[in-house]
């Protein structure tokens, strides 16, 4: 249920940012209504996005669905050449084969951080950060075990593999990590602040009549 009103949230804040990029557009005048469109629709990417990405890290994946992961902290090349890169914002460890094409992909729903080793050439294993969980999978995703670490903590696991990327398409590199989208959303709240005249105006006097407490 969290999950859906994760969505929800992505939606809405998508949806507020277009409709003020189109408030802008309709009220402003030359250069502004550019500046305040581009913005609203920046802002709308950039917390659509944010807000989306945790959706999903709440919510299980089908296999067949690749989200699109850019640089991750964790690789790990099994044998065959075949590639499993971690994607902690989305919450997904994914299967690419040894020319870099994806072949599935699957969840670890609520587990926060994670960290990963091969115990052998068929086993997983996975450390999540969230409820001390611990899961043993097969390369191809299909869970032979879970339960717990405790009483150990997550800072006593070390993951193998090393950080790398993978070919991500220039537009679909907001939902890779959150600090990029949240980057756009606040440069999207910046625009449209500078395309509205009176807001700025409001603001510099409201900071020339605060009182000086020095």
């Amino acid at each position: 249920m969290l999950a859906y009103w994760a969505a929800f949230f992505a939606l809405v804040l998508f949806l507020l940012g277009l409709g003020a990029g189109i408030g802008a557009w309709k009220r402003r005048r030359g250069m502004r209504r550019v500046i305040g469109l581009i913005g609203g629709v920046l802002f709308a990417i950039g917390a659509g996005s944010f807000a989306g990405t945790g959706a999903v890290s709440l919510y299980e994946m089908p296999g067949d669905v690749e989200w699109p992961v850019g640089n991750s902290a964790q690789i790990i090349r099994l044998a065959d050449g075949r590639q499993l890169a971690f994607h902690e914002p989305s919450g997904r460890i994914q299967l690419y084969d040894a020319s870099g094409h994806f072949s599935r992909g699957w969840s670890i729903v609520g587990g926060g951080l994670f960290e990963a080793r091969l115990i052998d050439a068929e086993t997983l294993e996975i450390w999540a950060s969230r409820g001390a969980k611990r899961f043993l999978l097969n390369p191809d995703g299909v869970l032979t075990d879970a339960g717990t670490y405790a009483p150990q903590s997550y800072e006593d696991f070390h993951g193998e593999g090393q950080k790398g990327s993978l070919p991500t398409p220039w537009p679909l590199m907001v939902l890779t990590h959150p600090m990029i989208a949240w980057a756009f959303g606040f440069g999207g709240l910046l625009m449209l602040g500078l395309s509205d005249p009176k807001k700025r105006k409001a603001w510099y006097r409201r900071k020339t009549d605060a009182p000086d407490l020095t």
